[in-house]
């Protein structure tokens, strides 16, 4: 039955029926995604955002552009963009192209291409969360005093 997610209002998708998260979803919610995402990277939303859209980010806070369009248009910024690039690590710095040629180097050779990035484990990513989650522990606490 853990395999069927019935949607019952008042309750998150994201999480049981005990209230716990559901195994391998990580959730913010659009809401708070965006706001970290702005928090965290607002140089590179704002840069991709004049680049690709012709947008001024800061017309969200003149009034002129909605949280929603802000989501999607974030929501579907090319690979190239820098905002891509600051959340994606390692593999967001190979375009398209390059990725389609390593696919292709691999196919004709049987190998993949040494400059391909290795996938990190899913301990490595654990580790990484755990560390961070740590520092904004720590962060909370210095704050509180």
């Amino acid at each position: 039955m853990d395999g069927v997610h019935v949607h019952r209002p008042g309750r998150p998708r994201h999480l049981r029926s005990d209230g716990s998260p559901r195994r391998g979803v990580r959730y913010l919610g659009k809401l708070n995604g965006l706001g970290a995402l702005l928090r965290e990277h607002s140089g590179a939303v704002e840069a991709d955002f004049l680049r690709f859209y012709g947008i001024d980010l800061l017309d969200l806070w003149r009034g002129r552009l909605s949280l929603r369009r802000v989501s999607h248009l974030a929501a579907h910024l090319p690979r190239e963009s820098a905002t891509y690039k600051a959340l994606g690590g390692e593999h967001a710095k190979w375009t398209t192209e390059a990725v389609l040629l390593a696919d292709l180097f691999h196919a004709w050779t049987g190998t993949p291409h040494p400059s391909l990035p290795k996938d990190t484990s899913s301990a490595d990513r654990a580790r990484d969360v755990t560390a961070r989650l740590k520092a904004q522990r720590a962060r909370l606490e210095r704050n509180k005093q």
